[in-house]
């Protein structure tokens, strides 16, 4: 029986929060894309393709904030066929710095996989302040 695609997604936090890779990776697509919401920071480029690619993305992240980073979902929605959105609020810590701020990420799947995960903040100056 196929998920439904806030099902996927919801599974999708929930293997994040967890800290279940392999999880994450098997509802994912082997063709995700993580699009960042712009360039520069310490996480390298805005697009991260392929599962290799997105994982070590992911590490990095988890490495830079010492496992600290945390997104809770608000709500998560389809808002078109096999399009979800979901609303979080994230924290995180990197040395002095600290991250708190609210994000929006776009999630495109198919055949019941993750192809994309586009991540969009309301403060990018914010954002960057903690990234770069």
């Amino acid at each position: 029986m196929d998920r439904r695609p806030d099902d996927v997604v919801a599974r999708w936090f929930d293997a994040f929060e967890h800290r279940r890779a392999l999880t994450a990776l098997r509802l994912a697509d082997p063709g995700l894309v993580i699009r960042l919401p712009d360039t520069g920071s310490r996480a390298g480029a805005r697009d991260h393709r392929g599962p290799a690619a997105c994982a070590f993305l992911v590490a990095r992240i988890m490495w830079l904030t010492r496992g600290t980073l945390r997104m809770e979902p608000r709500w998560i929605r389809e808002v078109g066929r096999d399009l979800v959105q979901a609303a979080t609020h994230n924290t995180a810590r990197r040395g002095s710095r600290r991250l708190d701020l609210e994000m929006t990420l776009t999630y495109r799947l198919r055949k019941g996989r993750i192809v994309e995960i586009e991540e969009q903040v309301r403060d990018l100056e914010a954002w960057h302040r903690f990234w770069d």
